[in-house]
């Protein structure tokens, strides 16, 4: 039963992470081409709110299922998202946004 509290509330951070990028008309997919640098919504606590609520999400998972071997994938998938995927889109955050993007770098942290 634990495990469904972080699932929720990842579920939950995801869909208001979501729903800010659709107000501002821009892509969700890390792939796709940014229109808008988000800055409101949960993105004013977080750098990477989608990340973190797949992790809350994870980290449900595996103490629904019981699982070790989910909670240990859930910090092999931590650490690559904060050493390969998030510093690839800040760099092109940064590329397209500049100092825009440097400001708000400085004022809101990458995780929490």
């Amino acid at each position: 039963m634990i495990g469904f509290l972080p699932f929720l509330l990842g579920a939950t951070l995801f869909a208001w992470a979501r729903a800010t990028f659709r107000r501002h008309m821009t892509a969700l997919m890390p792939w796709a081409r940014t229109t808008a640098l988000v800055t409101d919504g949960p993105y004013r606590f977080t750098r990477n709110p989608i990340y973190l609520a797949f992790e809350l999400m994870y980290l449900g998972l595996s103490c629904i299922f019981d699982s070790a071997y989910v909670l240990i994938m859930l910090l092999v998938v931590v650490v690559l998202f904060d050493r390969v995927q998030i510093p690839r889109e800040e760099r092109y955050l940064q590329g397209i946004f500049g100092a825009e993007f440097d400001s708000y770098a400085t004022k809101v942290r990458r995780w929490l």
